[in-house]
């Protein structure tokens, strides 16, 4: 029985053919132009209230988050709160959203409530926990 010897160049060579194959098979088959910007608006509108549904209802089943840290719950807008542009502290427990200092309880409450909520207080707090699923009053 034979034994063949392969050498490096033949599977760079057998590489660049297969390669050359997948290529001309899928040439036809690239996304339509429209593709892209339709799976993204898609996502924003349809994924993000699932995403948010389901972070706010793991959230719930934490408790204060002490033991186990919440979920970050986006905003409706689809955007993250401690990510660009936004950088906020995240919220991962009551005590989280007990420190937040004045600018940014606003902010999140802009973020989950909206711009003009008109919220003072301790009813920041309150809507910052309802709106990601936290069961205690921070």
């Amino acid at each position: 029985m034979a034994t063949a010897s392969h050498t490096p160049n033949d599977a760079a060579r057998a590489d660049i053919y297969k390669t050359q194959v997948v290529l001309a098979y899928s040439a036809g088959n690239a996304a339509p132009s429209w593709f892209l910007p339709a799976l993204n608006t898609a996502s924003t509108e349809h994924l993000t209230p699932i995403k948010v549904t389901l972070a706010k209802t793991q959230n719930m089943h934490l408790h204060d988050g002490q033991s186990c840290p919440f979920d970050i719950v986006p905003f409706p807008d689809g955007s993250m709160p401690n990510a660009p542009p936004h950088n906020l502290p995240p919220l991962t427990s009551a005590a989280t959203i007990a420190g937040l200092n004045p600018g940014q309880l606003n902010a999140y409450c802009n973020g989950y409530v909206g711009v003009g909520h008109g919220l003072v207080g301790a009813a920041r707090q309150t809507a910052i926990a309802w709106a990601i699923g936290c069961t205690v009053t921070p």
